[in-house]
């Protein structure tokens, strides 16, 4: 199954294109079970239902699985002490995906840090090892947790828990991680230098995987880092805040305010929402004093590393804090400076194990990173950038005639200026890829709809028609520009009350509470027509267009060939052709293999004719005469002379 990269594409070993269409596995896979003793054996699902699971999977056309993993999961023990249970069941778990023919691209996630940051990744010993006091986040505003914001787990604001990548504690961790050596040279753990203890143990824990997958031809890549936190890198001034595109929801100290409170220096920090005061006046809501009550985030015989490394000081007379190096991280280039080395040191340990394994490169979240993307020449990589509609993603509410660009924070009216707005932003994704990676090929690692819009009212109704809507308007515009995705997420363990168990998100394909809405061995599949649709698994040729048109329910390919393989497309039938299809082709012969729930289409094409196309409509939408009417002028229209009926 192994993958070859040239001009933006992925190959397969017969030289045709694939378009990988996938998975997240799975959104309850950040947290442990138990809270004791911590295990993250049977995360995503327990073995036993492994095939229960990934049949699903294959039978809704995904085909691709970015596995989530976590080094919390690998390394919770302590420093160098390695979960050998988790380990094993990770390849048993392998090993059953291969069966159902799934590739799977390793991602080694994180969030904000960690769980006790707000987040999910790291383990807890990465905190108290440099000194910090977990206990004292919530006291002090260096991390909002669902656990100890205050307010009850059910009430926890939505969307919040990205805004702890602007928080002390997640940032402190991130400096120290990616520039440590530049910024804390005297800052030691264990004997090591601190960004070298960090990475060589998340580096470490992660070759632990790579080393029980070694053989096995489906594991195809490794991401680095699940979008990772530039921390206080490129802050120009740390009395103001991180960067004008950062995300400010409640409290929002500036970096050095931040230091302050983690210090235990009471301060008057600013509260943003996300009303018109923020949108139209850029201002925030309101100013509250910050008492910390002699609380500090640091343990108690430990200095702040920022006061050690002169960042600020005590003044001895005032005792009040002073700022002496404001600009200390501004010259520091993320992607150049931080990211690009690191990423080489984990390729090199990577395919010292698995020698041909693809690189999935992430970046920050780019409304997120002053700086920009770096040129990055290790050989098969991937660019694996995220994309989602923040409107949808942030109000939990699909509104097709309104968006926001993110980066200008400028509003975009109409449906079709939306949907043209977002191919744009994913082109612009694309290019990147080619301008500043070689033309690598492009996947997005994540992309997706929380499933809980309007507060929950399909859970109460049954109407999944808005995230069916709102789907559709995601994977058309991945369509438009002929990518390659990973949908976020496919969550076992679901449930409309708690979502996929992180932070009240609910963006699963899957839910055990939908079971009862529907029958057959895929109930559980949320809002399906959006997401299982007919696309082309390997194409004999560069794709020109591939493309499923949801209202006509008709699926476009046309390609250049560029080999005399056999195009593969799969086709529902289970879903929007449960009535039957019928096929059209400019030139050669269809034949079509039936499995449970979906066929797979093998086009060979004419090798006499360049430009090939195939038409799939259903049955039932059009007669015998409109079809051929359809077929026809849709081939006129790309200038290829034969019709054939399958």
């Amino acid at each position: 199954m192994e993958l070859e990269l040239r001009d933006g594409n992925f190959y397969d070993q017969d030289g045709r294109v694939v378009l990988l269409k996938g998975v997240n596995l799975g959104g309850s896979s950040k947290l442990p079970f138990g809270k004791d003793k911590i295990s993250f054996v049977n995360r995503p699902f327990p073995l036993s239902e492994a095939h229960e699971h990934f049949g699903r999977l294959q039978r809704w056309g995904l085909t691709c699985i970015r596995f989530i993993i976590t080094w919390e999961a690998i390394e919770h023990a302590g420093p160098g002490v390695y979960d050998r249970e988790y380990l094993h069941y990770l390849r048993e778990i392998f090993l059953i995906a291969k069966i159902y023919h799934l590739r799977i691209i390793i991602d080694p996630h994180q969030d904000v840090w960690s769980r006790w940051t707000g987040g999910d990744g790291a383990p807890l010993w990465t905190l108290t090892e440099i000194g910090l006091n977990p206990t004292n986040f919530a006291m002090t505003k260096s991390a909002l947790c669902i656990d100890t914001y205050g307010g009850r787990p059910e009430d926890f604001p939505k969307m919040i828990w990205p805004t702890n990548y602007f928080k002390f504690a997640c940032a402190t961790m991130f400096t120290l991680f990616w520039t440590g050596n530049r910024v804390a040279p005297g800052i030691k753990i264990r004997g090591l230098p601190v960004q070298d203890f960090l990475q060589s143990h998340y580096i470490n824990a992660i070759m632990e995987v790579a080393k029980i997958s070694q053989d096995l031809d489906h594991i195809i890549g490794f991401g680095t880092m699940n979008e990772p936190s530039t921390g206080y890198v490129g802050v120009q001034d740390l009395s103001s805040h991180f960067l004008p595109t950062e995300l400010k929801l409640g409290y929002a100290p500036t970096p050095f305010q931040g230091m302050c409170l983690a210090d235990g220096i009471d301060q008057d920090i600013e509260i943003w929402s996300t009303g018109i005061m923020q949108y139209i006046f850029n201002k925030p809501d309101c100013v509250e004093r910050i008492e910390c009550q002699g609380k500090r985030a640091w343990q108690d015989d430990i200095k702040c590393i920022w006061q050690r490394c002169g960042v600020y000081e005590i003044d001895p007379e005032t005792h009040q804090p002073k700022l002496l190096q404001p600009h200390l991280f501004a010259p520091i280039d993320f992607g150049t400076d931080c990211y690009i080395p690191f990423a080489k040191l984990f390729t090199d340990r990577l395919r010292s194990i698995i020698p041909k394994a693809i690189l999935f490169v992430e970046m920050p979240p780019l409304e997120f990173m002053s700086s920009t993307f770096p040129k990055i020449d290790i050989p098969r990589s991937v660019n694996g950038t995220h994309w989602y509609d923040p409107i949808t993603l942030f109000l939990r509410d699909w509104k097709p005639y309104f968006t926001v660009d993110v980066h200008t924070k400028r509003p975009i009216f109409g449906r079709k200026n939306v949907r043209n707005a977002h191919i744009r932003a994913l082109k612009a994704i694309r290019d990147t890829s080619g301008r500043c990676m070689g033309d690598a090929p492009t996947l997005i690692g994540e992309c997706g709809i929380p499933f809980n819009l309007k507060n929950n009212n399909s859970y109460k109704t049954g109407n999944f028609e808005a995230q069916v809507e709102a789907m559709d308007n995601t994977i058309a515009s991945l369509e438009a520009n002929l990518l390659s995705y990973t949908l976020w997420c496919y969550t076992s363990d679901n449930t409309n009350k708690w979502g996929d168990l992180w932070n009240l998100e609910d963006l699963s394909l899957f839910s055990r509470d939908q079971e009862h809405m529907q029958k057959g061995i895929d109930a559980g599949g949320r809002a399906k027509e959006g997401y299982v649709r007919p696309s082309a698994n390997a194409i004999a040729g560069t794709p020109t267009l591939s493309s499923f048109n949801l209202e006509k329910t008709t699926y476009s390919l046309r390609f250049k060939a560029t080999t005399r393989g056999v195009s593969e497309i799969f086709v529902p039938k289970s879903v929007h052709y449960q009535d039957g299809y019928h096929v059209e082709v400019s030139d050669g012969s269809v034949h079509t293999e039936h499995f449970d729930g979906y066929d797979l289409l093998y086009y060979t094409h004419d090798p006499r004719e360049e430009v090939h196309a195939l038409l799939i409509t259903k049955n039932s939408s059009l007669t015998t005469t409109e079809r051929r009417r359809t077929c026809c002028s849709w081939i006129r229209w790309f200038s290829i002379d034969q019709c054939s009926d399958v």
